[in-house]
């Protein structure tokens, strides 16, 4: 006959064992959240022919560590904060009140059905709200459910605003005259709840060695790819080009879909002899580019743009 004393031990060493591999589940799941890059990179489809992704916090940290900065550049403050003094928020008590992240990471990119800006979301509750009290003030259509994500039409134009898994993406169909179908078909990609090979390509896993402040990746240009780092005076550019890459390439392909963009890309303005731009002058002209994205969204702004 067995000791019950043996049985009580054998429980209790199972439990111990049990309560072990749970606590270190439960710790590697919080280190991987809290050291992991943004999840708002895992909406980007397999599709994707090119992305700009702007580590906001981490250029932020970067940008206030240089010497002689005694402040952040304009916009990376809080791209939430900017977005609550813009026309089509006006209203809110605060910048959080949408259900924006506050330092949310911003990500821009496209695929075949469209371009897309990206924010993470801190309340999806919250987003809900601010939208229903958009769609009473008129400034955009109802909140469409679906069963992947949710969206809305902006007022007087082909604009779209979706949300789901703690992300929000402004979408701008290709096509200004697509139907709803290809439209809540642009969305599916992105909305898809499925896990997209597309991150764990080499040479996208190669632009984030180093953990840069901004990655561009163009499907077509693979070699002209770039990351750039704000952690030196002068902003440090790395490709895989042979050839040293313009720091301005990216605005110069990306402005080709925005012929009105009020941007000024001369490289006298910027960049000195050795093709050089700083830290500051780089993150104020891309937050420049991505605040033109997100003017869209502002009920003063033109139509929409292919």
């Amino acid at each position: 006959m067995s000791n019950p004393a043996d049985g009580f031990r054998r429980i209790a060493i199972r439990l111990i064992l049990i309560s072990l591999i749970t606590a270190a589940a439960v710790g590697v799941y919080l280190w991987y959240n809290f050291n992991a890059r943004s999840r708002l990179l895992l909406i980007m489809p397999e599709q994707t022919q090119w992305f700009a992704h702007l580590q906001t916090r981490q250029a932020r940290h970067h940008l206030e560590s240089l010497p002689g900065m005694k402040k952040a550049p304009a916009f990376l403050d809080s791209l939430s904060r900017e977005l609550s003094s813009s026309a089509a928020f006006k209203g809110l008590a605060d910048a959080g009140e949408p259900g924006i992240a506050l330092m949310s990471d911003a990500l821009v990119f496209a695929t075949p059905s469209g371009w897309f800006w990206g924010l993470s979301l801190s309340s999806e509750a919250r987003f809900a709200e601010f939208l229903a009290k958009q769609y009473q003030a008129g400034r955009t259509g109802a909140v469409i459910d679906k069963s992947q994500y949710s969206y809305v039409r902006l007022a007087q134009r082909e604009v779209f605003l979706a949300y789901k898994y703690k992300a929000m993406v402004l979408y701008v169909p290709r096509d200004t005259a697509a139907s709803i179908s290809e439209v809540e078909k642009g969305l599916a990609a992105v909305f898809s709840g499925e896990p997209s090979e597309f991150l764990q390509r080499k040479e996208v896993q190669a632009l984030y060695q180093g953990e840069p402040d901004f990655v561009f990746y163009d499907a077509a240009s693979t070699q002209h790819c770039f990351s750039v780092f704000f952690d030196q005076p002068k902003a440090r550019v790395q490709s895989a080009a042979k050839n040293p890459v313009s720091p301005l390439r990216f605005f110069a392909n990306a402005e080709k879909g925005f012929p009105s963009s009020k941007l000024d890309l001369r490289p006298e303005r910027w960049l000195n002899e050795q093709n050089q731009i700083s830290s500051g002058d780089y993150a104020n002209l891309l937050l420049g580019w991505v605040w033109e994205r997100l003017s869209l969204w502002n009920e003063q702004a033109g139509t929409s743009r292919e």
